[in-house]
């Protein structure tokens, strides 16, 4: 079960996930009022460990190169990520200046192939939103 809430629930071990390569896919975060936001950032791509067998999952899934974060007002902001397998930890990206937002729209703009072609489904495990007062 890969549901949009699992992007936001603060661990790493669940994500959202879209068929395919993702691109164009959009996953929108209501941020319940209006927030000062002046950071945001993302897993991206899918963290989890099988409590199991300890298989990583991360390098099997595509990974996200670029997002963009569209905000209720303003030009969208674009962020390109590091694919890289070993890398999945949270990237995170300073807004030029901040966004006085109510929602911010995450789209994914394009993705890199996972280690298995038969897992092509592009995943996000976490999203992180910094505002301040």
């Amino acid at each position: 079960d890969y549901r949009p809430e699992y992007a936001v629930d603060g661990d790493p071990q669940t994500g959202w996930q879209c068929q395919g390569d993702g691109a164009g896919e959009t996953l929108d975060l209501d941020l319940d009022g209006t927030a000062r936001v002046i950071q945001v950032g993302l897993i991206p791509g899918y963290a989890k460990v099988d409590p199991h067998d300890g298989r990583e999952w991360y390098p099997l899934f595509r990974r996200l190169t670029e997002v963009r974060w569209h905000f209720d007002s303003g030009d969208p902001v674009s962020q390109r990520l590091d694919p890289d397998p070993d890398l999945r930890d949270l990237q995170m990206l300073e807004l030029p200046e901040p966004r006085e937002t109510n929602s911010i729209r995450l789209e994914i703009v394009s993705s890199t192939r996972g280690e298995t072609a038969d897992r092509s489904v592009t995943a996000v495990s976490d999203i992180e939103v910094l505002a301040v007062q």
